[in-house]
């Protein structure tokens, strides 16, 4: 992520970025939105405490941040996070209720080892045991991820907004 958010590191060795350089005095995407007065926004399924991830996005002063803890304690959990449909369904509440110009981002974890997908997702490709839970996880954000987009661009911002998914 913090390729996408700041750009490439140049002393990044190995490790979390978040982890190893939290003072950096580089500017991110979220400091330019920041400047022209948009809401900004990040939503993770995961503790903001993982990684520094958290202390990341208040040095570069997100407006509006969500984890896990803000969610129901009884959302779904798949492997080390909330399940992408519990964060793209809570993420679409969030958005709907922006008013003003907003950059925001949603980070998911269902790709993430230990690749936990729903019973109804899970299938086997003919790989091994761990390539096909790994298929199977792609199955199931495809699937939510499409839903979330679908439900989205109904929304008054959606038919305004640029959507750039990254992996």
């Amino acid at each position: 992520m913090w390729e996408t958010l700041c750009g490439a590191h140049q002393n990044v060795k190995g490790g979390a970025v978040f982890t190893h350089f939290p003072d950096h005095e580089i500017k991110c995407i979220y400091d330019y939105f920041n400047d022209i007065n948009y809401e900004t926004v990040w939503i993770h399924g995961q503790s903001a405490t993982y990684d520094s991830q958290g202390y990341f996005m208040n040095r570069h002063q997100v407006k509006h941040i969500y984890d896990r803890l803000s969610f129901s304690v009884d959302s779904e959990i798949l492997g080390w996070s909330l399940s992408d449909q519990e964060v793209f369904s809570f993420s679409l509440k969030i958005l709907r209720e922006l008013k003003d110009s907003y950059f925001a981002v949603i980070q998911t974890n269902t790709n993430h080892h230990p690749y936990v997908a729903p019973e109804k997702f899970k299938k086997n490709y003919g790989f091994d045991e761990n390539t096909n839970k790994f298929f199977s996880t792609f199955q199931y954000s495809d699937k939510v991820l499409g839903d979330f987009l679908d439900n989205y661009v109904k929304t008054k911002n959606g038919k305004n907004s640029l959507i750039i998914i990254t992996a």
